[in-house]
């Protein structure tokens, strides 16, 4: 009788042992599935930043080819659904010379400000003749 009065409670520590390891592995995958969401995100963010930045590019080179030069393009906000947010900053300069002239394009887009969470920014430069 003695015996079995000795081995009580030890099924609590193999019960406890199971629970830390089950709570263990249940906050790893929380994390690895947190780290991969946010990295999509970030993905998504720069996908972003570069499609505003083209499409800054294609706006600064049809003003170009419609005035035939290269005029001041001003930096402008984007309000449309996926895009809304980005400043895109558009810059001309013509390389070549009469009678095809090239202009060099140069995009700049950007979201929010350097360091903060939702930071995003991509630069385009593409010449157009």
């Amino acid at each position: 009788m003695k015996r079995l009065s000795r081995q009580r409670g030890m099924s609590i520590v193999v019960a406890i042992f199971l629970i830390t390891i089950v709570a263990s592995l249940a906050a790893f995958a929380v994390t690895v599935g947190t780290a991969t969401r946010e990295s999509e995100n970030l993905q998504l963010q720069a996908d972003r930043a570069n499609a505003a930045a083209r499409a800054g590019a294609e706006w600064g080179a049809y003003r170009a080819l419609v005035n035939n030069n290269c005029v001041a393009n001003p930096a402008f906000n984007l309000t449309e659904v996926a895009l809304r947010g980005f400043r895109v900053t558009v810059t001309c300069t013509q390389v070549g010379s009469a009678p095809h002239p090239v202009y060099e394009i140069n995009s700049f887009a950007q979201r929010s400000n350097f360091g903060a969470g939702d930071y995003a920014s991509s630069r385009v430069i593409r010449r157009f003749w």
